[in-house]
């Protein structure tokens, strides 16, 4: 029958989701969840079909609806279930290897509702450890792991099931082959003009002398070194680091190469990484160089000023990064200084120029202080006025070099 005329309503229990009548949407009384989601389809109305489109499915929107009919003389109403559910992201595989005989293999995926049911095929491989999550959209994130043998043969799979659709998602992956980078846990600090080892190995041991090495800066598009076939490549290698970099290889049959960089400069310091391909895996590890250099003894010029102070200027070259510069007296205490300096030279070390104006009469020491804050080393020099300076036209001065 024609139902132009009724009121139409689509509740939740007793809220309100959608409320239809006399040719028009009531929205006063609406679930504020539902707000802007809802379209009331009304082309069948005149043979009493109606529809309600619900826009972007949420995991909330599941549970129990009622359907209401009402005219001015009769009300009926349908009660009916909703299911909501989603089929995820296929599952992913990380694996990192153990001890020399075993290997972690992790399986995530996200994305699904309800709580998917999750197993492995074939053989069943109980796993170690697992957890669902639900992420802020309310969908589920799965995450399972298994510790395997390492020499296990052929491949093993990850399986995730929507129930409600019973659906599958699965990933293979093979256990034979896989390695993992290890490169250096902590910064590698190399001394500017000195050479430089970067060194990294596979886990677990096995022969890369049939496997690609390269080693990157920042990113991989800045080829530092490249070795495959038993032979360097340096067709792509960084203008910089062309004839500065040696290969050392004498471990590589178990596992282990190492990348000489000589003679170091400022602009070496910076991000790496170590990359190791096979021909059916890879894997790379990240790690930092920073480049750091203690210049030269600090030297004090005494220029006698007028005929009550002296000023002493102090300079030192050679030092990498910037340097903390401090002026001190007898006691130890901390002498502000009138100016100080510090600049880039141009093999990018800092030269390092600071001064104080003292009292002729001042019967103690000052010393100024060096400090590389990388190595913590420090290099000072004292000076020391005479007492018979009162009464010379140019100071006798001691000096005394102390390297910490």
């Amino acid at each position: 029958m024609d139902a132009q005329k009724m009121e139409v309503r689509c509740t939740e229990a007793i809220l309100l989701v959608h409320h239809y009548g006399a040719s028009q949407d009531y929205m006063a009384r609406q679930m504020s969840a539902y707000q802007g989601r809802t379209e009331f389809l009304k082309e069948n109305i005149t043979k009493g079909q109606v529809a309600l489109k619900i826009h972007s499915i949420y995991p909330s929107d599941d549970g129990k609806y009622k359907c209401s009919f009402q005219s001015s003389t009769y009300y009926n109403k349908v009660l009916f279930k909703v299911l909501v559910t989603g089929s995820g992201a296929a599952p992913h595989i990380h694996i990192e290897p153990g001890n020399t005989k075993e290997v972690k293999l992790t399986c995530t995926s996200m994305g699904w509702f309800p709580e998917p049911e999750r197993d492995l095929q074939g053989q069943h491989l109980a796993p170690d450890s697992e957890i669902k999550t639900e992420e802020g959209t309310g969908l589920f994130h799965v995450e399972t792991s298994i510790i395997a043998d390492e020499i296990l043969s052929g491949a093993v799979s990850c399986f995730i099931r929507n129930p409600v659709l019973n659906e599958e998602k699965e990933v293979h992956k093979s256990v034979a082959g896989q390695f993992h980078v290890i490169g250096p846990k902590e910064p590698i600090i190399a001394k500017a003009g000195e050479d430089a080892v970067l060194s990294c190995h596979l886990n677990p041991v096995m022969n890369a002398q049939n496997m690609e090495v390269k080693w990157y800066r920042n990113h991989s598009s800045a080829l530092v070194h490249c070795y495959g076939a038993s032979q360097d490549h340096k067709e792509q290698q960084m203008p910089e680091y062309q004839g500065r970099t040696g290969f050392l290889k004498e471990n590589i049959t178990k596992g282990q190469a190492s990348l000489r960089i000589h003679s170091i400069r400022p602009s070496d310091g910076g991000e790496y990484s170590c990359f190791f391909e096979s021909s059916t895996y890879y894997d790379d590890s990240i790690f930092e160089v920073l480049v750091t250099g203690s210049g030269a003894a600090p030297h004090i010029h005494v220029e006698p000023g007028n005929t009550r102070k002296v000023k002493l200027t102090c300079t030192s070259t050679g030092w990498y990064p910037e340097p903390e510069v401090q002026w001190r007296d007898l006691k130890g205490q901390l002498v502000v200084p009138d100016a100080e300096t510090k600049t880039t030279e141009a093999n990018g070390l800092f030269h390092v120029e600071t001064f104080v104006t003292v009292d002729k009469s001042s019967s103690g020491a000052v010393s100024c202080l060096v400090r590389n804050p990388i190595l913590n080393e420090e290099k000072e020099v004292y000076i020391s006025v005479a007492g018979n300076f009162l009464q010379s036209q140019y100071p006798e001065i001691a000096l005394l070099i102390k390297k910490v």
